[in-house]
């Protein structure tokens, strides 16, 4: 009996060693954390957080999260990460930019040591007042605009250095920033839903529906 008991147990042993193993090969790579996790984080930009998601995509609408919200990284995966976000427990998704950037990119772009408010402060009151509120007016520059709007998705701009940058609203609209030779904004192309809400002054350019 003790001889077919352990014939009988030794698959199942073999099975659970073979789950761990799997287990074990899913493992995400030891991410270095931004600030090696010994200090403050704080959100790089404006953020919106969907369904309780940060995802790369960077949509622009859900709950306004400013730039300099202080961030504290609880959980890290191989393509996701659990964070609090002032008093927001958010997932952090990266999805659609893996091919662009690895994940622990993805994370020091998103959650920085330097609190960039302080950098605002620098900022002449009328670009600050439009930052605080998430928006863009011709003339600011790349900087400027990516501290109001955020990163635009890599997987459609993978250089900041573009002379566009491509955002996702939602799902369905996309809209544009562009830039001159000088690095400085022109215009937005998209439709009005977008454009209209983060667009101040200068022309409005409206597409049917730019994917």
């Amino acid at each position: 009996m003790t001889r077919q008991r352990t014939n009988f147990l030794r698959p199942l042993t073999s099975l659970a060693c073979a789950i761990a193993l799997w287990g074990c090969a899913t493992t995400p790579q030891q991410i270095q954390l931004p600030g090696d996790g010994a200090v403050p984080l704080y959100t790089c930009c404006n953020l919106h957080a969907v369904e309780g998601r940060l995802h790369d995509v960077n949509y622009h609408f859900g709950t306004f999260i400013p730039l300099g919200t202080p961030v504290t990284i609880e959980r890290v995966g191989a393509h996701d990460a659990t964070v609090l976000v002032g008093a927001q427990r958010l997932k952090v998704v990266h999805a659609f930019g893996r091919k662009s950037e690895s994940f622990e990119q993805f994370l020091h772009k998103l959650f920085v040591t330097e609190d960039p408010q302080a950098r605002l402060r620098r900022m002449p009151a009328e670009t600050r007042d439009l930052i605080f509120q998430g928006k863009v007016t011709p003339g600011m520059t790349r900087q400027e605009v990516l501290l109001s709007l955020g990163y635009p998705p890599t997987h459609r701009t993978p250089s900041l250095d573009s002379p566009e940058w491509n955002y996702w609203y939602n799902r369905w609209f996309s809209f544009k920033a562009r830039f001159d030779a000088g690095g400085r904004l022109t215009e937005m192309l998209g439709v009005h839903l977008a454009v209209d809400r983060f667009l101040v002054g200068g022309p409005e350019h409206v597409a049917s529906t730019a994917q």
